[in-house]
Formats: C-alpha cells, structure tokens, sequence
C-alpha cells in the first residue's frame, strides 16, 4: 500500500536533503509503518498553520540541527567528561 501525505513529503525532502537522517527515520519507520503514518501525518498537519507552507523543510532542518547539536554536546563531553 503507498502513502501519500506529509510523511511521504518529509521523507522525500530527507533524502533529497539529508540522505544519511531519511535511512534512519524510514528505519525507524519500518518497525511500524502504520502508526509512524498516522501520527506523523497528524502532527505535520497540525503544526503546518503555524510554518506558514515550510512544515517539510522547518521540521526536517530542525530535526537535523538538533542531532548535530547532539552529537556536538557528546564529543564535547567525552573530551571534557563534564558539559
């Protein structure tokens, strides 16, 4: 069965933009395809007003800043041991 909705955009702008990030979050999306679909599309669609037409771009620009800033944070961590 295809889907087609926001998920689908998102994932699509993940591997156009982010290749490495869209093979884990489809990753991710495989152990449960269904409910992955249902609340993504839900909550892109719910917060979609409020991005004034960027929802796709904003939540996976965002979603990849804050991975890095993570992954940054870890390096620093194990370099200092104390954040």
């Amino acid at each position: 069965m295809s889907h087609a909705g926001p998920v689908q955009e998102l994932l699509a702008y993940l591997d156009d933009h982010y290749p490495i990030y869209g093979k884990s979050i489809r990753a991710s999306r495989a152990r449960n395809q269904k409910s992955f679909d249902v609340l993504g599309d839900f909550l892109l669609a719910a917060i979609g007003p409020a991005l004034n037409g960027q929802t796709i771009q904003t939540v996976a620009d965002g979603y990849v800043f804050f991975l890095e800033e993570v992954n940054r944070a870890q390096h620093l961590y194990e370099k200092a041991r104390r954040y």
